[in-house]
């Protein structure tokens, strides 16, 4: 019961995978504080993680958490496993810190029991850049996202597709740190090694090189990644369509923004809006905030008054996703207080 939940989970029936999980808990719980139980306790908060049954979640995998403790003391690879699920938690509960440290205790803990250079490793490291970077830190994402590439790469050879994610992920960072052409050619090498069918990666890919265009002063070629990203929204359904024309819609306006177009942007930044009003506000206040921030600019100097509103929007998107104290947070309060001041 137990592998065939994992394999109903791995086949996408969500609903199979839980009752046969549920089963197998049951059988375990006779035998309870036992590593079968702790397993069966972890793996149906895994479960209810992917359904985002939140308050289930964390409720399984806490006393799974506590009964590996007990077991094997904190430096074990589950353990390592547990945390890295709770913080997945902590972070849909905006609590950004605690996430993050528990990413990176979950890191420290699978590289002391699993070695440096164990394969899986790269997902932890991808974690713990995502982290940081979300909340504004790229410079200290980017150590983590260079190893978990370079693991990667070491582990499934240069030309994988497997290496898609890492690739991109570095690129983003990159281009935070305003090293353009660089960011270039890990997407350029990305989309090559793209399966056919991998079209939201492609889609994903080809925004990132139209921002990358932007700061290079590429409009034109900015232009026409997001036109061909654009065509092929078809090829995509459902909360990934949704998402790739929402970020595609704001790289427009950005786009549009930086090239003087300031109607244009506004256009674009509307549409942007209209788009993010169909995804749940805990997975869209970047986007929500990087709109707000077009629309406020495109507002003056005729709309003070719309200015300050998108900026104040702006802010609590930004707080929202990515919590109080971070750059972001900065960047928009000194805005603010320059459009307050004017």
């Amino acid at each position: 019961l137990f592998q065939l939940g994992y394999l109903r989970e791995f086949q996408g029936n969500l609903e199979a995978a839980q009752a046969a999980h549920e089963r197998a808990l049951a059988i375990r719980e006779q035998h309870a504080d036992t590593a079968l139980h702790a397993d069966s306790l972890f793996a149906l908060g895994g479960v209810h993680l992917v359904q985002r049954n939140n308050e289930l979640a964390r409720e399984l995998l806490e006393a799974s958490l506590t009964l590996r403790l007990a077991m094997f003391g904190e430096a074990h690879a589950d353990v390592g496993r547990t945390l890295n699920d709770l913080a997945i938690l902590d972070w849909r509960n905006q609590d950004f810190a605690r996430a993050t440290e528990r990413w990176r205790r979950a890191l420290e803990i699978n590289e002391a029991s699993l070695g440096k250079d164990h394969p899986t490793l790269r997902y932890n490291l991808g974690n713990v850049s995502f982290a940081l970077s979300t909340r504004g830190y790229p410079r200290e994402a980017l150590p983590y996202d260079e190893r978990s590439l370079a693991l990667a790469e070491a582990t499934l050879g240069s030309d994988h597709p497997q290496l898609v994610l890492p690739l991109t992920n570095l690129a983003m960072e990159l281009g935070y740190l305003g090293e353009f052409r660089r960011a270039q050619d890990l997407l350029a090498r990305a989309i090559s090694l793209m399966e056919e069918t991998d079209h939201y990666r492609r889609l994903m890919a080809q925004t990132e090189m139209a921002e990358a265009e932007v700061y290079l002063g590429d409009f034109d070629a900015a232009r026409e990644l997001l036109s061909r990203a654009s065509a092929d929204l078809s090829l995509l359904s459902g909360e990934r369509q949704l998402d790739r024309s929402t970020e595609i819609a704001v790289t427009r306006a950005r786009v549009e923004l930086a090239a003087g177009n300031a109607t244009a942007a506004a256009v674009h930044a509307e549409a942007a809006l209209e788009l993010i009003a169909g995804i749940p506000e805990w997975g869209s206040g970047d986007l929500r905030r990087l709109t707000h921030r077009v629309l406020a600019l495109t507002s003056l100097p005729d709309d003070p008054q719309a200015a300050i509103h998108h900026s104040l929007e702006a802010l609590r998107a930004g707080t929202t996703a990515l919590g109080k104290s971070s750059l972001a947070e900065a960047v928009d309060l000194i805005d603010i207080a320059a459009l307050l001041r004017d």
